[in-house]
């Protein structure tokens, strides 16, 4: 009996545990999410409308701004594999979270165009270091349910940009730019002293050695470019920019230039639209270890550019709202599977480097888009006809990912 007790009790140890390891991720993923809201989507809806309404830049020259956001974005994660293995995973991430009070903090005295474009340099660094430096953590903490782990990480940082953009556009309402922006400051500031408490228990959990991009021996090289690693970048990753990045940089602008939207009109649906991706990533976290990522992944990336080009075929406001919801109900389904597809063709010590390598690739494709809409804008296109050009070629991306996915092994 004692033999069998001592059994059970050792069973229930190991069965709560990974149950206390996604609570205590959960809590974590809270600070980095409303900073990750504020430096993705609030930069390209409140900066955004501070640059084109207030400072009076037009559509062109804030593509042209953003692309110096863009760029550093590409450039980071360099920087952040050589920084990790010195610093660690929680303390290279809660570095970002400080520079991302300090940018708005610096917005907030500045109205110079060229300082702008300097600051979004700093702002960059958020994005690449909650992919190179926190999802991998994030897949190591989930133990034999990475794709769960992220898809519940994903899921929080849905739910608090909805919240985040809500009490960011009700804000507005009552001060200026200037002060909201210094209050986004401090939120940034608290949420990476919270996000480095939180995350302390991970060194421990997930204690692997960071293996940056230089340390990577010359067969991994091979497996990573030479293998299904590969074609997910060039076919998923490196081309949701065409869908995602033209709806974050130039859907405030759609609405206000083709539907004569409000700001505030605007700021509802930026904030209220991402809903629908709480509906679909609770269904993703349940299932995604259990089915193909990369043929779930090709099938969504192919959804979200149908919803791309129906905004730019809209007609009237009604179908442009349906159209973002849309978006983003299939969008919580790519945020669920295009890194549980990584994690399922990348053996475990090789994450690092290739969350680093995905990071890159993206966010250089995020650049070149972002020179795709401006040249495509300065030559005279229209905002609809250039939303149907980029859904387009999203489309032609997803049906390719997902042929290809049919050739993979059942893990893949």
């Amino acid at each position: 009996m004692v033999d069998v007790g001592g059994h059970e009790v050792r069973q229930s140890a190991q069965a709560v545990a990974p149950r206390a390891r996604f609570a205590r991720l959960v809590m974590t993923s809270l600070p980095i999410s409303v900073v990750a809201t504020l430096a993705g989507f609030g930069v390209f809806t409140f900066v955004n409308n501070y640059i084109v309404n207030t400072l009076g830049y037009s559509n062109a020259q804030w593509t042209a701004a953003s692309l110096w956001l863009v760029g550093s974005m590409a450039l980071w994660p360099f920087l952040i594999t050589e920084i990790t293995p010195r610093l660690g995973r929680r303390r290279t991430v809660a570095l970002a979270l400080a520079c991302a009070a300090l940018f708005f903090a610096a917005m907030a005295f500045t109205t110079s165009f060229p300082v702008i474009c300097g600051l979004l340099i700093i702002i960059g660094l958020v994005l690449p270091v909650n992919v190179v430096a926190w999802f991998p953590m994030v897949a190591e903490v989930g133990g034999a349910l990475p794709g769960r782990a992220i898809a519940i990480h994903q899921f929080i940082g849905a739910l608090v940009s909805v919240v985040t953009l809500w009490a960011g556009k009700t804000l507005l309402q009552g001060m200026s730019y200037q002060h909201a922006f210094l209050l986004f400051a401090g939120v940034c500031m608290l949420c990476a002293i919270i996000f480095a408490r939180q995350a302390r228990p991970f060194d421990a959990i997930a204690p692997r050695r960071v293996v940056g991009l230089r340390q990577i021996r010359r067969e991994d090289v091979r497996r990573l470019l030479f293998g299904p690693f590969l074609v997910i970048v060039l076919l998923g990753l490196s081309m949701e920019p065409f869908n995602f990045h033209t709806l974050n940089q130039l859907f405030p602008n759609l609405a206000r230039d083709a539907h004569q939207l409000s700001n505030g009109a605007i700021a509802d649906v930026v904030a209220l639209g991402r809903l629908p991706a709480l509906l679909s990533l609770p269904i993703m976290a349940w299932i995604i270890d259990r089915m193909r990522p990369v043929q779930v992944y090709g099938i969504c990336v192919l959804c979200d550019a149908a919803c791309i080009i129906a905004l730019g075929l809209a007609v009237g406001v009604t179908p442009l709202i349906f159209a973002y919801l849309g978006f983003y109900l299939f969008h919580g389904f790519v945020w669920g599977s295009n890194s549980a597809s990584v994690t399922a063709v990348v053996p475990a010590h090789l994450r690092d480097a290739a969350f680093a390598l995905l990071s890159v690739s993206q966010l250089v494709a995020v650049f070149l888009v972002g020179v795709f809409h401006n040249r495509l804008l300065t030559a005279g296109m229209s905002l609809p006809q250039l939303f149907v050009t980029c859904g387009v070629i999203g489309a032609c991306a997803g049906v390719g990912l997902l042929l290809y996915s049919l050739r993979l092994p059942a893990k893949g």
